[in-house]
């Protein structure tokens, strides 16, 4: 019974999260971008697909943690940061919204953007560089848990900066083409952002013996940037922000006409 009733928590947990994550889909994404025009019958078909596929993509994502849990020779906890990509950008959008009236929603997506880059970064650095201290010997060459190689920050740096071109063009800002290149360089200029820490930290801190990164650290560096670049974003109009940041928390809501 006691099994039973924490399978019933878990479920319950799990369910909810889920249907939320599928009405965003049939909400945000698949209304606006796929089928305008969805009947009631559709949207409860659409839902359910979309349950399904998260659902699977959980069970996977499940087998993948106890994989690299073995692979890595990692407890849970640590190797459950490798998959928290998204997770770490959602504080600090939230930070932005209520405690100013400049956050936009360029800003949002572009370090939103950034920041995937950075931690997928982030975590081939933890992988690659626990892998090759666990398999190394005295005598061996350090691997990836030694010093890093410049190139591997140049390179994502100049292929993220070409990526962001069509949408410095003015008249080329406004096409899709344009806003999927500059999400992608953004990606890509996080990669290579995060690289750039994996280098000064190895250039700096290793020596003789191999290091590697620990699953908990982290430098907020990107966060603090994007937070002084919020303060030169243009005022957003009151109707976005009255009643929604903490300094106008409790006044009206005003509703746009």
């Amino acid at each position: 019974m006691f099994m039973a009733a924490m399978l019933a928590a878990i479920m319950s947990t799990l369910d909810s999260g889920i249907n939320s994550m599928a009405t965003v889909w049939l909400k945000e994404f698949h209304q606006r971008f796929i089928n305008r025009h969805l009947t009631p019958r559709q949207e409860v078909t659409v839902s359910r697909c979309a349950t399904f596929v998260i659902g699977l993509f959980a069970i996977l994502l499940g087998l993948a943690l106890d994989v690299s849990g073995r692979w890595l020779e990692q407890s849970l906890v640590e190797v459950g940061t490798i998959f928290g990509l998204i997770g770490a950008v959602v504080l600090p959008a939230f930070l932005f919204a209520v405690l100013s009236d400049r956050a936009n929603a360029k800003l949002i997506w572009g370090f939103t953007f950034f920041n995937f880059g950075e931690t997928l970064s982030g975590n081939l650095w933890y992988i690659l560089s626990r892998r090759a201290e666990a398999l190394w010997q005295p005598g061996m060459p350090l691997g990836w848990a030694g010093k890093l190689d410049f190139i591997h920050v140049l390179i994502p740096l100049v292929v993220g900066a070409l990526l962001l071109v069509p949408y410095l063009v003015k008249r080329r800002r406004q096409l899709r083409s344009s806003k999927i290149c500059a999400l992608l360089g953004m990606i890509v200029l996080g990669w290579s952002f995060g690289m750039l820490i994996w280098y000064g930290y190895s250039q700096l801190l290793i020596t003789d013996l191999p290091r590697s990164r620990s699953f908990a650290f982290g430098l907020p560096l990107s966060f603090i940037g994007a937070f002084i670049l919020l303060w030169f974003c243009p005022r957003q109009p009151k109707e976005k922000w009255q009643g929604l940041t903490l300094a106008t928390l409790g006044e009206k809501i005003i509703a746009r006409q």
